[in-house]
């Protein structure tokens, strides 16, 4: 059985790797090419304001309206081919992909694997 410190010490040597990793680091730069860019901000704000709405309206039981479906479909067109917004996510899949390899190696003999 491993004790604190070797644990602590293994996960400092995952996190420096990751760290590293180019599809962490991908998603490092483009976060903050987000920061400066007013128009892919804005868009995403746009969407995910919408999107809370609709849940909201959702939770309270009330119907979602035909023009608010075509909004969220606007937003969600206009989003997608926002140039940086398009590499974030590709972005974003690679680094979850990565993070969902990690998740199985580490639970594979922490469960007993």
């Amino acid at each position: 059985m491993s004790d604190d410190a070797a644990v602590m010490t293994a996960a400092e040597v995952l996190g420096k790797a990751l760290a590293g990793h180019p599809a962490v680091r991908q998603v490092d730069t483009l976060l903050k090419e987000l920061e400066a860019d007013t128009e892919a901000k804005r868009l995403m704000a746009d969407l995910r304001r919408h999107e809370e709405a609709l849940l909201q309206k959702e939770a309270a039981g009330q119907p979602i309206e035909v023009a608010e479906k075509h909004r969220r479909q606007e937003l969600q067109q206009s989003v997608a081919v926002n140039p940086l917004l398009g590499r974030l996510q590709m972005a974003q899949m690679d680094y979850v992909d990565l993070m969902r390899r990690v998740d199985a190696l580490i639970g594979g003999p922490a469960a007993g694997g």
